[in-house]
């Protein structure tokens, strides 16, 4: 049942949006296409990181421009999408009409926290925040964020 409440809140995230480039956490992924550029290794985590270089099919989300679309996967399965969307002149931090936009789709309230707008249900969680850091490639950008919240199994067995 939990499964299917974070397919349902991804899927309702993403919905009206059906005519741009997507990518979905927790589905496989073949970096095979040609639209993709491995841009890092973790050794630490073991995760591979994508960048889309493939053409746009439509080039707006929640009203902002899309500028990079980041992908980590591990296993072969996407567990991190980021889409870098390119602020306007006027914005600030994250636009409250994009907060809208994101919202409506979410069964649960985003949460704010200086400026990090976060939901988490139950292994998924979609942020919102303003940043100009190596995940942006250095500019200025309002990220999207949806990842899978990774489910930390004990090495010793649990006695019950």
């Amino acid at each position: 049942m939990k499964i299917k409440s974070v397919m349902l809140a991804l899927f309702l995230c993403f919905s009206i949006k059906s005519f741009s480039q997507w990518y979905y956490i927790g589905k496989p992924f073949n970096p095979d296409s040609g639209k993709f550029e491995l841009i890092a290794v973790s050794d630490e985590t073991g995760i591979y990181t994508f960048k889309y270089i493939g053409p746009q099919i439509n080039e707006k989300m929640f009203n902002r421009k899309i500028d990079d679309i980041v992908i980590g996967v591990e296993g072969g399965i996407i567990i991190l999408v980021f889409y870098n969307l390119i602020p306007e002149k006027e914005d600030i931090g994250v636009p409250k009409a994009t907060l809208e936009l994101v919202q409506k789709d979410l069964p649960y309230p985003l949460m704010n926290t200086n400026g990090n707008y976060e939901v988490s249900i139950n292994h998924a969680t979609i942020q919102l925040f303003r940043a100009a850091n190596p995940i942006t490639f250095g500019k200025d950008r309002i990220i999207f964020m949806s990842r899978l919240t990774p489910v930390y199994k004990s090495k010793t067995p649990t006695r019950i």
